[in-house]
């Protein structure tokens, strides 16, 4: 599934963006032979390709929420 990550996202980010009322953005990094959560940037999503579909499918009214942790570093990853 990695393999085609930017894929996935684009078809999630484009069926569900422009209908959610909130967003949850949380990270996965593989660990043996399985994806593990992760802080936003700490894992595998591609920081400008979550950039380039927030911007172009999640309305600016939309919160977008990441779980705990470093929110400096998260907000970064997001360009806030």
């Amino acid at each position: 599934m990695l393999e085609t990550l930017d894929d996935h996202l684009e078809r999630l980010f484009e069926a569900l963006g422009p209908v959610a009322r909130l967003v949850v953005l949380d990270d996965v990094r593989p660990e043996d032979d399985r994806l593990v959560s992760a802080p936003l940037g700490e894992g595998a999503l591609p920081r400008d390709t979550v950039r380039r579909l927030l911007a172009a499918h999640v309305g600016d009214e939309t919160p977008v929420v990441v779980r705990a942790g470093d929110l400096a570093a998260q907000r970064a990853f997001l360009g806030l």
